[in-house]
């Protein structure tokens, strides 16, 4: 189910192994339903407490993307790959 992929996510993000954490996110958020927000800009206070918590969990996968492709993508760069 969609909280596999989201458990797994969050392992891989434990051990550092980012690739495979990504990976991981992006499967979960192909399973957000369609009238799901899975975009990955702040949200303000009274919109994160009239969201359900499955719903946090999508918002929260989306904005975890953003920052691993730059952590990934910088530091790639740095590395000169």
């Amino acid at each position: 189910t969609y909280s596999v992929l989201y458990n797994i996510a969050i392992m891989y993000d434990e051990m550092e192994e980012l690739e495979s954490a990504l990976t991981y996110y992006k499967r979960f958020l192909k399973t957000a339903p369609a009238d799901a927000d899975v975009d990955s800009e702040p949200a303000n206070q009274s919109d994160l407490e009239q969201m359900t918590t499955t719903q946090l969990f999508y918002k929260a996968a989306a904005q975890r993307v953003d920052e691993l492709q730059k952590t990934l993508f910088f530091g790639k760069e740095k590395r000169g790959q």
